[in-house]
């Protein structure tokens, strides 16, 4: 027997995720718009944010490579948007009346692919914008820079982690659709 005050629980937790995933998709393009601003009309702004979120000591732009760090970032913001619609499609249909069905498995797996895409485009942004922000450097300041950290490696588990659980409802969502024609 169904427990109705967990089904009301679930809903209500959906809803707040689904908000709170259409708030950040909304955040996201406000950032990117701010940016862009600040490119446009300040370019020595828009080198000391670089020099602050890059952790750069000297930046010298180029309108080329203000062009291309800026399609870089659109890039990278537009792939976390697009995947957001996943998270949100997921958070929907787990709010709805069939919570453990085999679209709610695929979207699992596919929000797991979305964490993974996240990861790689993080490491080619990551590595693609201090060359880019130093291009114009000198050839003794110019900087490339990778790194793994601990929110990587995070990052990687949760893909694993929700990527499995997609094949694993995806193979319960199977037998459930099974038992049911036995029954």
């Amino acid at each position: 027997m169904p427990n109705f005050h967990t089904q009301k629980k679930l809903y209500k937790l959906c809803g707040i995720m689904i908000q709170a995933t259409r708030a950040f998709q909304v955040l996201l393009v406000v950032i990117f718009m701010v940016l862009l601003w600040l490119a446009i009309t300040n370019n020595a702004g828009y080198a000391d944010f670089l020099k602050m979120s890059n952790d750069l000591e000297k930046v010298t732009l180029t309108p080329i490579t203000t062009v291309l760090l800026l399609v870089l970032l659109g890039c990278f913001f537009g792939l976390i948007i697009t995947g957001l619609k996943t998270v949100t499609d997921l958070f929907e249909k787990l709010r709805s009346a069939t919570p453990l069905s085999f679209e709610t498995a695929i979207l699992l797996r596919r929000t797991g692919i979305f964490a993974l895409s996240v990861w790689v485009a993080e490491q080619i942004y990551g590595g693609l914008c201090a060359p880019l922000a130093t291009a114009g450097n000198p050839p003794t300041e110019r900087i490339f820079q990778i790194g793994f950290g601990i929110n990587d490696a995070l990052l990687l588990l949760m893909a694993g982690f929700l990527f499995t659980m997609g094949h694993v409802m995806v193979l319960a969502s199977r037998v459930n659709d099974e038992y049911a024609r036995i029954i």
